[in-house]
């Protein structure tokens, strides 16, 4: 198609111009029509590939459905098959157990076997002396009169010999039942004997460690008792200073001169409260009040503190009439 249209455009390279753009026209609607045709196809493609999508889709749900009943099916025998492995197992388990009682139980009637063939063969041996014991017994009936006595005696020792020989096999299996309870009784005491000393050892352990804590806090009992006493001493010391220095305040308070009347109105104040502070105050019998006690100092610091000022205020104003006056 593009030859072609190379072809037809070439040829009209050659003509007018009108017949140029006829000639283009002509070729565009060619174009547009093979652009078309190609977009048509180009659409049924498209359906195609839409229709065998979906047939391919549907294969594969029919695939996943059929792998889904596969993999039950797989689930199903393999249950089925896990099943008769169990069954083969314990019927198995059973024929060999029953193989055994079968070879224990020919055993044993084989032995039985042979006790009766022995048996047999001692009451042939012994028949004799039956026959022998019977004539005898014929013959001298006055001697042998009390022998069913004699026989129904020996009947019955032999039927209380195999009662006490019950008995003792019973009594022996009882032993042994009550020997085996012992031991384990006996184990299992040992057993709580033994961790009994070791909770006796762990809690002398712990007394020990608590003995330990207790030396400790005791000795920081006595360090802070004796910090205490000391801190005591200094507070008193501190006191007695304080009340040194107030009261040498006090003496000489009223020597000093007064400049303003706002300051002596302060300082009567000031009296005031010292003369309250100097009323005894009522202590707790066994231990002194600290707190009231340091109350009481920083007042009476306070108080100080303000004749200190008032004092230098006094020197300070006795100055300046010094000066003035030499002035």
């Amino acid at each position: 198609m593009d030859r072609k249209v190379r072809k037809r455009a070439s040829s009209v390279n050659s003509t007018n111009p009108a017949m140029k753009l006829l000639e283009k026209r002509r070729l565009m609607f060619e174009v547009h029509e093979a652009y078309e045709n190609q977009l048509f196809q180009f659409k049924q493609q498209e359906e195609d590939f839409k229709l065998k999508e979906n047939e391919i889709k549907q294969k594969d749900e029919e695939i996943q459905t059929e792998l889904l009943k596969f993999c039950k099916e797989l689930q199903v025998n393999e249950t089925k098959k896990k099943k008769a492995i169990s069954l083969y197992q314990s019927e198995r388990t059973e024929k060999d157990k029953k193989i055994k009682e079968i070879a224990k139980l020919q055993h044993d009637l084989s032995q039985d076997q042979q006790i009766f063939e022995n048996v047999e063969r001692k009451a042939e041996r012994l028949k004799k002396y039956v026959e022998y014991l019977n004539s005898i017994i014929k013959a001298y009936p006055d001697k042998y009169s009390d022998l069913d006595s004699i026989t129904d005696r020996y009947k019955r020792l032999v039927i209380s010999h195999q009662i006490l020989k019950q008995e003792h096999e019973k009594m022996e299996t009882d032993c042994e039942k009550m020997k085996f309870t012992f031991t384990q009784y006996e184990k299992e005491k040992n057993h709580e004997v033994l961790q009994l000393n070791n909770d006796i050892k762990e809690y002398q352990k712990l007394i020990e460690e608590k003995m330990i804590e207790r030396n400790s806090l005791l000795t920081e009992k006595e360090e802070e008792e004796n910090r205490i006493t000391e801190e005591n001493l200094n507070l008193g010391r501190i006191f007695m200073a304080i009340d040194n220095i107030n009261q040498r305040c006090l003496d000489g308070y009223q020597k000093i001169k007064q400049d303003y009347e706002d300051q002596n109105k302060e300082k009567d104040k000031a009296m005031k409260q010292v003369r309250e502070e100097k009323k005894p105050i009522k202590q707790p019998q066994d231990e002194e009040n600290f707190d009231v006690k340091c109350q009481q100092a920083s007042i009476k610091l306070k108080q100080i503190v303000q004749n200190l000022n008032d004092f230098k205020k006094i020197i300070e104003g006795c100055k300046n009439e010094i000066k003035n006056k030499q002035k």
